[in-house]
């Protein structure tokens, strides 16, 4: 910014010209006010599209005071879930525990994008514990199940955490999968995709 106002100054400062380079000096300054127009209204541009893209309603952000206590919070908690002003706890790191923060909000977007940022941590000092972690987009909500806190029959999709070492090999790799499931005439439909990574000590995707 502070070199586009130099050559800003550079151009009003400019002296009247007689020949040929007065013209081609013309159009050059005619050039560089386009170009700086065009890049402010660029920015522009781009700094609303990122507030229509953040939907408060479907945001969780800092601070959270109130989630899931007062009547115009947007979420529920369930479970072992613990909320503090600067994090969100689902679970405590003992064991057959399990929590979730749900959406009071119904979901109708058709073009979205989904930015999650979490930690796994505990006691262990080696392997992973626990089962994991999913983030579910589902026609269900607050309900127990053994998939990760849900039910094993939902509709929608689910994106889950894998941190069990369900083979003796896979004891430093956790997987993230993909799920979608569906209720149709035919009858239940399910599909399913995976893929197992070296974790680092913080996650997100």
């Amino acid at each position: 910014m502070a070199a586009s106002l130099n050559r800003m100054n550079q151009i009003t400062s400019l002296q009247p010209q007689t020949g040929p380079s007065a013209m081609e000096s013309l159009r050059k300054c005619t050039f560089l006010l386009i170009v700086v127009s065009l890049l402010c209204r660029l920015s522009l541009a781009d700094d609303f599209e990122l507030e229509e893209f953040l939907k408060r309603e479907y945001s969780l952000i800092k601070p959270y005071r109130g989630l899931g206590f007062s009547s115009s919070s947007q979420w529920d908690l369930m479970g072992t879930a613990v909320v503090t002003p600067d994090y969100i706890r689902l679970t405590p790191d003992s064991q057959s525990r399990q929590g979730a923060v749900w959406s009071r909000v119904p979901f109708y977007l058709r073009d979205w994008e989904l930015k999650v940022h979490f930690k796994i941590h505990g006691q262990g000092k080696k392997n992973f514990n626990g089962d994991g972690l999913a983030i579910w987009l589902t026609k269900e909500r607050m309900q127990n199940g053994p998939v990760f806190g849900n039910i094993n029959k939902f509709t929608g999709l689910g994106i889950f955490v894998d941190t069990y070492p369900n083979a003796e090999k896979q004891h430093d790799r956790l997987q993230i999968g993909a799920q979608v499931e569906s209720l149709l005439h035919r009858g239940r439909q399910s599909m399913f995709c995976g893929v197992l990574i070296k974790p680092s000590f913080s996650l997100c995707f």
